[in-house]
């Protein structure tokens, strides 16, 4: 008779061990794990953390300084994802024991890598709500190291997406602009943050949405001194020169090179050389000369790789601007309305046409709670590309928890949310790209 245990993938209690294969399987999602994969200093299935709060399924990934573990939440039954700090060169764990440990000498470097580890906490934490970043959820100390808990998203990488799917221009397109309009809520708060590891790996597709993923290079600027930095973070084919130089400035432009070499990547299969050789000589191809495209999109492309800060495109907004500017590519605004975490309306907005959001009335009629009766309009501009708002509600529209003021207009871009009136109703204003 087989004996049967919990699955640590789909965690129903369907998972068998074969003799056969000299491993198990489940019988209901079919999971088999990958033998050896993953080192021994990963914790086992169904080890419980946080007192219980959690318990642990199969390991989804391990890098230098962590293993990230798919687990549920037994508060509320939700799977999530939780990331252990486990360097790999800095620690040890004896088999069959929970606890990590430094290895000897390596006090220091356990330390700093900690350092890595808690400002990625620190930048998801601060990133917390805005859409396209995973959502930090839950922090803790245990076993002699620490956690924090995300929330878990199922789909692939950039470089996994385009070599299986192998979608057209346009879609890659569309990847890449919703990760720079996250790079620009990013780089545009009152202390900036950037991600400073932009690359394929990084842009993550999951449920039809795109996803900005791995803080732990992420620093939150609050004062201008911060923006250099004395460590070497560097990624070959998709970090930017200055970050391969002790103390040299970064800022947005550092992450828009990583964001214009994922975009290359993506569109053509090819890494750019890597910043170092091109220090040395090597030389970049303009995106024009390797794919047929449309010419302002190869400029945008290549302004945005150029290695000199001062020349290169500055921000996430004007390289957006730059693809936009494309004559062949045609955008085509959306809106969606959510309630709670439910999406109850969506559909295209006309363009260079205002439409009215409302009770009673209305182009766009949501029946809701504290929605007035004309609540707001709506305005596309197609030569702009961006939209214009105006509130004329009673109890207010919201952007970025700062209250509109009734019967001004306000310039937003695609993938903006506005809250109506509380923070449960929210209409979110975004487009699609595709090439006429």
């Amino acid at each position: 008779m087989m004996q049967k245990d919990m699955c640590p993938n789909c965690f129903g209690n369907n998972y068998v061990f074969e003799s056969k294969y000299m491993s198990g399987r489940c019988l209901s999602c079919g999971y088999r794990p990958q033998v050896g994969k993953f080192s021994d200093r990963a914790l086992l299935p169904k080890v419980t953390l946080n007192n219980g709060k959690y318990i642990l399924g199969r390991v989804l990934g391990e890098g230098g300084f962590g293993i990230t573990y798919k687990a549920v939440d037994l508060i509320n039954g939700s799977i999530c994802c939780i990331k252990e700090y486990v360097p790999y060169t800095d620690s040890e764990r004896k088999k069959g024991s929970k606890m990590l440990t430094h290895k000897k000498n390596k006090l220091i470097e356990f330390n700093d890598g900690l350092e890595k580890f808690q400002r990625e906490m620190s930048a998801l934490n601060v990133l917390r709500g805005i859409e396209g970043v995973v959502q930090f959820k839950d922090q803790f100390s245990e076993n002699g190291t620490l956690y924090y808990v995300m929330e878990y998203l199922e789909g692939w990488n950039l470089t996994r997406f385009i070599k299986t799917i192998k979608p057209p221009f346009a879609n890659i397109t569309e990847i890449i602009l919703k990760v720079a309009k996250i790079l620009m809520v990013m780089h545009e708060k009152d202390h900036p943050i950037y991600h400073r590891d932009i690359s394929p790996e990084n842009i993550y597709i999951s449920d039809n949405k795109v996803y900005l993923i791995d803080f732990g290079n992420a620093k939150v600027i609050i004062f201008d001194s911060d923006r250099r930095d004395t460590r070497l973070i560097f990624k070959p084919g998709f970090g930017a020169p200055e970050q391969a130089v002790f103390d040299a400035p970064q800022g947005a432009y550092t992450d828009v090179y990583g964001l214009a070499s994922s975009y290359y990547y993506a569109l053509t299969g090819i890494r750019i050389p890597s910043a170092i050789d091109r220090i040395n000589g090597a030389v970049y191809t303009p995106l024009k000369n390797v794919i047929n495209c449309p010419e302002e999109i190869s400029d945008a492309v290549d302004k945005a790789l150029i290695m000199n800060i001062n020349e290169r495109t500055g921000s996430a907004r004007e390289f957006v601007e730059g693809i936009c500017s494309a004559d062949r590519l045609e955008i085509l605004p959306k809106f969606s309305v959510v309630v709670g975490t439910n999406i109850v309306m969506s559909g295209d907005i006309a363009l260079d046409k205002e439409i009215a959001v409302g009770r009673e009335d209305s182009d766009i009629i949501i029946d809701y709670g504290e929605i007035s009766k004309n609540h707001l309009t709506i305005y596309y501009d197609s030569h702009e590309k961006n939209f214009t708002v105006v509130d004329k509600s009673t109890n207010g529209t919201f952007i970025d928890g700062i209250r509109m003021e009734k019967g001004w207009s306000y310039t937003v871009y695609p993938s903006t949310t506005l809250v109506l009136g509380n923070d449960v109703c929210r209409i979110c204003l975004d487009a699609k790209y595709l090439l006429k």
